[in-house]
């Protein structure tokens, strides 16, 4: 049979339609160059699904969206949505430019200008913001905010902020604040410019951290950071691992053994293969001790293993 209820406004829309039905095209050249119109199809706008053929249910709305779409039940808002999709299916595209690049990646979400833009074959993401993105071939990943981004490798996580990021390697992982970021998978950071490159960290508080340090061959881990810029910090050749640091202006850092757990404001532990400290107050100062418990204001221990100060 031949095309049944096709509507067509503006130069060349339909153009080499032989079949079809149910489906519009306008403006000049959309839907142009496909033979066969497909079903329940709507493009509006300049070559808007100009190369499309046999295809159903996709809306393009904008100047060259689903230009090139070859599959089903596609949705692009915008100049450029989804410009480049072929076989990619059940995406939802808002937003100039946004998923402008995917190619075969199915079951995205995208609202905002340019967002999602980098996704080329990933699947499941979903972007909201201008310039929110999920890297390449990231799939099962959300990113929130003003270019919050989540990069290749980071499966399964969430960033939610403006700049936040989920680095390579960041799998399931949950960052929520401007300019938070992580690298490392099984995190939490929660506050403004939060970070950790640790795996399984808990990080809360503004401008919190849990990092690995300065010198190389560090494994650290397990951190739990709660509070106002509050530190774990590794350091030499060992571990830091398993702390948990509540307070405000707090650093951990060295190689303890055995965890410390310092609960105050500017409390600072700093031990060499040492841990298992406790210390709480303010001004309080731990050094090459182990299993030692400080409480109270500028109490200190200093190489005095197993004291109670």
């Amino acid at each position: 049979g031949g095309a049944t209820s096709l509507v067509a406004i503006g130069s060349n829309a339909f153009k080499c339609a032989t079949s079809g039905s149910s489906s519009v095209a306008i403006g000049e050249d959309a839907f142009n160059q496909g033979s066969n119109a497909g079903s329940g199809n709507v493009a509006i706008g300049w070559q808007s699904m100009y190369w499309s053929s046999g295809v159903n249910c996709n809306t393009a709305v904008g100047r060259g969206s689903l230009i090139c779409v070859t599959s089903d039940c596609n949705t692009a808002i915008g100049t450029d949505a989804l410009r480049l999709s072929t076989s990619a299916c059940g995406n939802t595209s808002v937003g100039a430019g946004s998923m402008c690049a995917n190619t075969t990646g199915d079951l995205n979400t995208a609202l905002g200008v340019c967002a999602l833009g980098s996704v080329l074959t990933g699947s499941n993401n979903i972007g909201i913001g201008p310039f929110a993105d999920t890297y390449s071939t990231a799939c099962n990943t959300i990113a929130i905010g003003n270019t919050a981004k989540v990069f290749s490798g980071a499966t399964g996580t969430m960033v939610f902020g403006a700049s936040s990021v989920g680095g390579t390697g960041a799998c399931n992982s949950i960052v929520l604040g401007n300019s938070a970021q992580t690298t490392q998978p099984l995190g939490v950071l929660i506050g403004q410019s939060t970070c950790t490159d640790q795996a399984r960290s808990v990080v809360i508080g503004n401008g919190s951290c849990s990092l690995l340090g300065s010198y190389g061959g560090n494994t650290c881990h397990g951190a739990v950071v709660i509070g106002d810029r509050v530190c774990s910090l590794g350091n030499g050749n060992n571990s830091t691992y398993a702390n948990v640091a509540v307070g405000s202006n707090i650093k951990i850092c060295g190689n303890p053994i055995n965890p410390d757990i310092v609960y105050g404001n500017t409390i600072t532990t700093c031990n060499n293969n040492k841990g298992g400290n406790v210390a709480i107050g303010i001004d309080s100062y731990v050094c090459d001790n182990y299993n030692g418990v400080l409480l109270g204001f500028q109490s200190n221990i200093t190489c005095s293993n197993y004291s109670i100060v």
